[in-house]
C-alpha cells in the first residue's frame, strides 16, 4: 500500500502553493467573464501555470528526487514573470495579494536549494 509519511512542513508548503494557484485561476475566470475572450497565449500560459503548479505540488508530497530543482525553477520563473501573467498585470488584483504571492514564490525559490544541499550533506555523513 502506498502511504508515505509526510512532514508537516511539506503539507503546509503544498497547501500554500495550492492556495496560490486559486487566485490565479479565479482571476482568469473573472477576466474571461468580463472580457469574453482569451488569446491562445493566455490560454497556454494558464494551462501551463495551473498544470505545472498542481503537478509539482503533488510531486513535493511524493518526495520526488527532482523536485528541489523543479520548484526552484518554477518559483523563480513565477517571481520574475508574475506581474506579466494574465490576470495579474498592474491594477487587476489587490496589491496585498500580489505582494504576498510574490513573497511566497521568492521564499520558495530560496528554500529549495538550501533544502537540497542539506539533504545532500545528510547523505554524505
Amino acid at each position: 500500500m502506498y502511504n508515505p509519511s509526510i512532514p508537516v512542513w511539506m503539507m503546509v508548503y503544498a497547501t500554500l502553493h495550492f492556495s496560490a494557484v486559486l487566485p490565479y485561476f479565479f482571476a482568469m475566470l473573472a477576466r474571461y467573464e468580463h472580457e469574453g475572450s482569451w488569446t491562445v497565449t493566455q490560454v497556454a500560459i494558464t494551462f501551463a501555470h495551473v498544470g505545472l503548479s498542481l503537478s509539482f505540488v503533488g510531486s513535493v508530497l511524493d518526495k520526488r528526487w527532482w523536485i528541489p530543482a523543479a520548484e526552484t525553477l518554477r518559483c523563480g520563473a513565477l517571481s520574475a514573470l508574475f506581474t506579466s501573467l494574465p490576470g495579474f498585470s498592474a491594477g487587476e488584483q489587490d496589491p496585498m495579494l500580489v505582494h504576498a504571492m510574490l513573497a511566497l514564490f521568492v521564499a520558495s525559490m530560496c528554500f529549495w536549494p538550501i533544502y537540497a544541499l542539506s539533504q545532500a550533506k545528510r547523505k554524505v555523513t
